[in-house]
């Protein structure tokens, strides 16, 4: 019986204290701040999901799947430009439930980090300007990222434009079938179906899926209002 409560007690002790052991993780990536965002959301969306992202902070969310020894995790990352031309890329992973996945946190910062580079290298290359990176650090997370809708004002991302934020209407974009990538005003901004944060005037909408024609349309947004798109994907 006692065996049996220490053991209760220390998975007990992991559990609480597994948000503490999250680490981030921080490279450097050359190249500017819009070309490592867009970078960064098609990294994400490669392999898990985008649920959360915002070219005003330059914050994005994305969520793992589950598996036998996790239920997935919830990952955050940030941009921080540290001087011209070389962008600081941060990641740290919240756990959602689970105890036997140690190191999960770190193979997906890893993971999420190698695909960034070779986006940007697929980016670059029509330039012959290939990004490079710096040394990687850890340091201790201070945040969980817990978002799961993606939340991206468009167009004008200047300081003004972030004053005046509440006029911003909220675009609910969904598409049959689901999973289809969106475009707005020809910026990557994650995939279907999602919630996405648009400034008052005109947008260039694009939804495309593998295996379906590209759903393109002109979209006039109003200020603070809240509008659903709906986009039927039809074969070729």
């Amino acid at each position: 019986m006692p065996i049996r409560r220490n053991v209760a007690v220390v998975l007990f002790a992991l559990v609480v204290a597994s948000p503490l052991l999250a680490k981030e993780k921080t490279r450097v990536f050359n190249g500017t701040t819009d070309q490592v965002f867009d970078a960064a959301l098609r990294a994400a969306q490669k392999n898990w999901r985008v649920t959360f992202s915002d070219r005003q902070t330059w914050n994005f969310t994305f969520s793992t799947g589950t598996s036998l020894a996790t239920w997935g995790m919830e990952v955050g990352g940030t941009l921080k430009e540290i001087e011209p031309g070389k962008i600081a890329v941060s990641v740290s992973s919240q756990k959602k439930a689970q105890v036997f996945a140690w190191g999960a946190g770190d193979r997906i910062a890893t993971k999420f980090f190698d695909e960034l580079e070779r986006q940007l290298n697929e980016s670059h290359s029509a330039t012959g300007a290939l990004p490079s990176l710096t040394k990687e650090q850890e340091q201790p997370s201070h945040h969980a990222p817990t978002e799961r809708e993606t939340s991206i004002p468009v167009a004008d991302t200047s300081r003004a434009a972030a004053q005046t934020k509440p006029e911003y209407s909220s675009v609910i974009m969904r598409s049959t079938p689901e999973g289809a990538e969106i475009t707005v005003d020809g910026k990557y901004v994650g995939s279907t179906a999602s919630t996405v944060l648009m400034a008052p005037g005109e947008h260039a909408i694009s939804i495309e899926k593998t295996g379906f024609k590209p759903w393109r349309r002109t979209l006039t947004v109003s200020p603070g209002g809240s509008v659903t798109v709906e986009a039927a994907l039809e074969k070729p």
